[in-house]
């Protein structure tokens, strides 16, 4: 069980001493909690929440603030989300600004228990505002981190995947990630995605670089294993292909 408080002054020596690893991605992390967050904060931008384990160390922090996401038809099909498409194209959301972990206490549960309580508290305010999901901008290293955690990929960008979390699953765990899209269909996209591959003399090195993927993903659609939606997604969105 990790304690909270909001950023303040009060904490200055502890997010000093917040240490990430020294990547271009993690240096990012860093540099916005000790220059950018608490200043954030007291204008009421974006609340920072910081995270201290049992001796008052602290471990984690996360920002949130408010955000309207466009969703196209296509992706709400896709997951099989209960939104109204007639009419609508941008949702509420809260944005999951930045969230970091102390590189001295990962692999102990900390990642997890930040992601759940971001999801308690945008389920909190779905309750009196109207708010239908999670919004973040995953760095290519934490890619697998969110969608280990259910959020799906919208598009992507050089620096960034940008991904969604349907709060709907927090009130309908049984909704999965299978999209309605026929075998067939896969295959016609996987066998498009390779030939473009192919034509442009790409290596699979420079697609997994470009789409934030494993280079043995890359391989394995070509020899015909199977690939999950949200994978062959991120090789289309890199490759400039449309999905559906």
């Amino acid at each position: 069980m990790l304690n909270w408080d909001d950023i303040s002054r009060e904490y200055q020596s502890e997010i000093e001493n917040f240490q990430m690893l020294n990547t271009p991605d993690e240096r990012n992390v860093r540099a916005f909690l000790q220059n950018c967050a608490l200043e954030l904060h007291e204008r009421q931008t974006a609340v920072t929440r910081l995270y201290f384990d049992q001796e008052d160390k602290l471990v984690g922090f996360f920002s949130l603030h408010n955000d309207l996401v466009k969703v196209s038809p296509s992706l709400i099909l896709e997951h099989r989300w209960n939104l109204i498409t007639e009419g609508l194209t941008h949702f509420p959301a809260i944005k999951l600004h930045y969230l970091g972990v102390d590189a001295r206490y990962r692999k102990q549960g900390v990642g997890k228990y930040l992601m759940e309580e971001v999801r308690s508290i945008a389920k909190e305010i779905s309750n009196y505002s109207g708010c239908n999901f999670i919004t973040v901008e995953a760095l290519h290293s934490s890619l697998t981190f969110y969608r280990d955690r259910g959020f799906k990929l919208k598009d992507s960008t050089a620096e960034f995947h940008n991904m969604l979390f349907s709060l709907e699953a927090l009130d309908n765990p049984t909704l999965e990630a299978t999209p309605l899209i026929s075998k067939q269909k896969i295959q016609e996209i996987r066998d498009k995605v390779m030939s473009v591959i192919e034509q442009s003399n790409l290596t699979y090195a420079q697609v997994a670089a470009t789409s934030g993927l494993d280079e043995i993903v890359i391989e394995q659609m070509e020899f015909g294993t199977d690939v999950d939606v949200e994978t062959l997604a991120s090789v289309c969105q890199s490759l400039g292909i449309r999905f559906l």
